[in-house]
């Protein structure tokens, strides 16, 4: 090794310092990329008390609430099935508002559902959101997704409504 970095010196016209500064620098680079890659730069997933909410027609009001993380945010929400049409546009999409009026931090109006997530003290989204469903008159029942975030982790709520009566 030494060899081959002296041959490299005396046809390059570069000093060996120089060449071994080169060659530590590339090592140090390198496993820095490498370790970037390992768990920690990993979020972990946001895990909820209640991962699905199943109303009955009547509708209603619960309360989830983010187990491992501080706060979250609203992403946004899909109403029965994620679809896209023709022009690779989301169809039944229905993004979050964000509010910050002190006392609702992010919220999103579906036609049935609304999901609130409430400002804490110090000004940030809490760790908690409230879903109220509306009465299901129809005979279909109702679903939708909510995607949740905190930085690099993500979750989603399942919201499900029973039928209405026939």
């Amino acid at each position: 090794m030494v060899f081959i970095l002296q041959y490299i010196c005396a046809t390059k016209r570069i000093s060996i310092m120089n060449m071994t500064k080169r060659f530590f620098f590339l090592i140090c680079l390198t496993l820095f990329f490498l370790m970037g890659t390992s768990s920690c730069m990993k979020w972990p997933a946001i895990r909820l008390d209640k991962s699905e909410l199943t109303f009955s027609s009547e509708g209603g009001v619960e309360t989830v609430t983010a187990l491992n993380y501080s706060y979250l945010g609203i992403s946004c929400a899909w109403e029965g099935t994620q679809t896209v049409n023709e022009k690779n546009e989301w169809i039944n999409y229905v993004p979050s508002q964000y509010v910050f009026d002190g006392e609702v931090a992010y919220l999103i109006d579906g036609e049935w559902y609304r999901v609130i997530q409430p400002q804490s003290k110090d000004n940030q989204s809490s760790n908690q959101i409230i879903i109220t469903v509306d009465p299901n008159t129809s005979s279909t029942p109702r679903h939708a997704t909510i995607q949740l975030e905190c930085g690099d982790a993500f979750s989603r709520l399942e919201i499900n409504q029973n039928a209405g009566p026939r």
